[in-house]
């Protein structure tokens, strides 16, 4: 098949553009090919692999933004045209009307559209579990702490507990070498992919987030047996079960630090997320699609 994938922008490395590169290139490793256009071009579109605009006949196109639905609803040559729902926070994440497949990355986004009168099937985020993969073994103390700055209100307390306690503290902003940083961590605190990034590389991760007014700083602690399906259900940015975020909450989490997370994090991300995996998903819901067109 001929797919693209359409998103809001390439001026980031936030979820959706990192979304975009992972399932593009698990597509084409089963042999389709795959395009990836960004609405408002930026400084990340040559790394993305984005191309100025569409170049059809297409048999689907994946919308990530409903600005960009907007703007290409006269394009020809998209084909049969798909909308991935990842959140319910960014205006862009509105659901387009007239969809011939709708799409969500976790089961909270499924039942918010149920909601709206639409149907969606789950699509999980993909990872490369052969990029993000396990560095430096986690240490039985931690020693090194990896911090998103996207979440700006999370961070600075982050920073402040991790000073008390004499951690080492990395801010991690946009940046092509994510699985390098995550490396040498031993526990990553963030949210949504860089979450499932740092579980994949068998850190202990705690999700916890802070820059969504939605959220208003809340978290879902500690990626445990215990916590992580009910966090997956909300795409794992402290939905779940929005605990409170202070840093009595963030001394606690630490506290519950155990090297054996890290292992059983890995295991959860290759189980459920695996890029290949979740590459065959959506080919199957495609192809399906197509049967029924």
């Amino acid at each position: 098949m001929r797919i693209l994938l359409g998103i809001h922008d390439s001026q980031h490395l936030h979820g959706t553009q990192t979304w975009a590169y992972t399932l593009a290139g698990a597509l084409r490793g089963l042999g389709h090919q795959v395009d990836v256009v960004a609405g408002r071009p930026g400084q990340w579109a040559d790394r993305l692999g984005c191309r100025r605009a569409p170049a059809g006949p297409y048999d689907w196109t994946l919308f990530s933004s409903y600005e960009l639905w907007e703007a290409w609803a006269r394009t020809p040559g998209l084909g049969r045209r798909a909308f991935v729902a990842h959140g319910k926070d960014c205006p862009w994440d509105t659901p387009a009307e007239g969809a011939d497949l709708y799409l969500a990355v976790s089961p909270e986004m499924v039942d918010h559209l149920a909601d709206e009168g639409i149907t969606a099937r789950l699509l999980p985020q993909p990872i490369d579990t052969e990029l993000f993969s396990p560095g430096e073994p986690i240490g039985p103390t931690p020693r090194r702490v990896l911090v998103s700055d996207q979440d700006a209100i999370a961070r600075d307390l982050i920073l402040e507990v991790c000073r008390e306690r004499g951690l080492e503290a990395d801010v991690l902003t946009d940046t092509w070498d994510t699985e390098r940083r995550i490396f040498v961590a031993d526990v990553v605190i963030g949210v949504g992919r860089l979450a499932l990034e740092g579980m994949a590389c068998a850190c202990s991760v705690i999700v916890a987030a802070g820059w969504r007014e939605s959220t208003d700083g809340c978290g879902d602690g500690l990626m445990t047996d215990a916590t992580r399906r009910a966090s997956s259900r909300c795409n794992y940015i402290g939905r779940a079960f929005r605990l409170p975020l202070t840093a009595a909450w963030l001394h606690a989490q630490l506290d519950g630090y155990d090297r054996a997370q890290g292992p059983a994090n890995r295991a959860w991300v290759c189980r459920h997320h695996e890029a290949t995996m979740i590459a065959e998903r959506l080919v199957e819901y495609l192809e399906g699609g197509q049967e029924t067109a």
